[in-house]
């Protein structure tokens, strides 16, 4: 078990990771609720989607992202003090064209040997290539729009300074 918290997760070639990392200067850092944001408003601003809980989903949390009471992303923050700066790594997990299926069937197979409590469905999960009617949507081409987005808001964020 992690102190961050967290569960088992599948991962396959259609499985998207997208990390962000920064620094906060000084005592007046963000709140872990504005690094959830961070991470998941990029998504949202592409995929679409709300946070929520989903039940039956692995790794559920309260910072899912969530399209038509399925997952389609999970998210985990780490933060950590040093000195006056506070260090955050941020991360979601998306599901782009995965096998969900497998992946549960394999999850709940995994727990299930660990003596842990299994229960996880597949039904619970959602690809964004399902979610969005585009199914040749593979992770590189998510990556890309992601990347569009936030290069982006990063030039409206120079250009407005």
């Amino acid at each position: 078990m992690r102190q961050t918290g967290g569960d088992v997760v599948p991962q396959g070639p259609g499985t998207l990771n997208v990390s962000l990392a920064w620094v906060e200067e000084g005592g007046q850092g963000s709140s872990i609720i504005q690094g959830y944001a961070a991470i998941c408003d990029p998504i949202r601003a592409v995929l679409g989607g709300t946070y929520g809980s989903v039940d039956s989903a692995f790794c559920d949390g309260a910072f899912n992202i969530v399209i038509n009471g399925r997952k389609l992303a999970g998210t985990a923050q780490r933060r950590r003090r040093k000195g006056v700066h506070t260090l955050v790594l941020a991360h979601a997990l998306i599901l782009v064209d995965e096998d969900i299926e497998v992946g549960v069937a394999a999850t709940n197979d995994f727990l299930s040997s660990l003596g842990q409590t299994t229960g996880l469905r597949a039904d619970a999960h959602v690809n964004a290539a399902e979610a969005l009617c585009d199914y040749a949507l593979t992770p590189a081409r998510l990556a890309n729009r992601l990347l569009v987005h936030l290069a982006g808001n990063n030039l409206a964020s120079e250009m407005a300074a």
